[in-house]
């Protein structure tokens, strides 16, 4: 049975996106831990038996990660910084909403990079260690097309990560290799689209 750990400030979407991908895994056990009380009362969570909710305020993060058994922790949009949580029982993964190097220092890369004029952004997933530096273990590209708005640009890019992440902690939580056509196989692809085909893998215009 795997343990996972789930941690995000506001990000709901991102909770959701995770325990559908997990919805008929019956090894997984997930616990989401955040610090929106209102997340508590979605009722979303109850279709799901395998997620345990937890709020929790960000000075007691810490010491409820290092006391339970978890194999992994994801974070994801997270408003603290992370290097009090590395430790040699658990691996961690976060996702940065830009392709590193580009605005690596930014606190809102998103905005950052539309108001820079990026023509072509993405996300970036990173594995942390206690003893090592952190390494990239994918990224994928979102293109911006010279009409689309700021707002449409963000959903985009949300919308991206929260298609691809559930993916990766998968398969970095079992240890297995995958390529990108994983990352839009059938369990993962709808048909829910913007309608701004810029290269999310999520919809029938796209074609991989």
């Amino acid at each position: 049975m795997r343990n996972i750990c789930l941690l995000s400030s506001e990000n709901a979407a991102f909770f959701k996106s995770v325990a559908s991908y997990f919805y008929v895994n019956n090894d997984v056990n997930l616990t989401c831990i955040f610090d929106d009380e209102e997340i508590l009362k979605d009722e979303y969570f109850s279709n799901f038996k395998n997620i345990n909710l937890v709020f929790l305020p960000k000075e007691e993060v810490e010491g409820y990660l290092k006391s339970n058994e978890f194999d992994l922790c994801a974070i994801y949009d997270y408003k603290a910084p992370i290097n009090c949580y590395l430790s040699e029982n658990f691996k961690i993964l976060t996702l940065f909403k830009s392709l590193l190097p580009a605005f690596n220092d930014s606190k809102n890369p998103v905005i950052d990079a539309f108001n820079y004029g990026v023509r072509v952004s993405g996300i970036t997933i990173l594995s942390h260690s206690y003893s090592h530096m952190p390494k990239i273990i994918l990224q994928y590209p979102f293109v911006i097309s010279e009409m689309m708005h700021f707002d449409e640009f963000e959903q985009g890019i949300n919308n991206l990560a929260n298609l691809i992440y559930p993916v990766v902690i998968d398969k970095f939580s079992s240890n297995e290799v995958f390529a990108i056509q994983d990352l839009f196989d059938k369990k993962t692809k709808n048909n829910s689209c913007s309608g701004s085909c810029s290269n999310c893998g999520n919809c029938k215009h796209q074609s991989l």
